[in-house]
């Protein structure tokens, strides 16, 4: 699966799709070809943060204001 998301990549890379793009439509193609069902990256996406997302700011040693 690497392989190919790399290749897609520069595949639209070389075709001057910008970068943002180019990475979304990679990784789509490349989970759609490993048999992943689109719905659930929707779902995934729209989920919300996980707490890993939020660690910055829980960090006690920053002073309070």
């Amino acid at each position: 699966m690497t392989g190919l998301l790399f290749l897609l990549f520069f595949a639209f890379m070389l075709l001057g799709v910008p970068v943002a793009l180019a990475i979304g439509a990679s990784t789509l193609l490349a989970l759609n070809a490993q048999g992943v069902p689109l719905m659930v990256v929707t779902q995934q996406m729209f989920q919300g943060s996980t707490p890993l997302h939020w660690s910055p700011f829980q960090c006690s040693s920053w002073p309070a204001t």
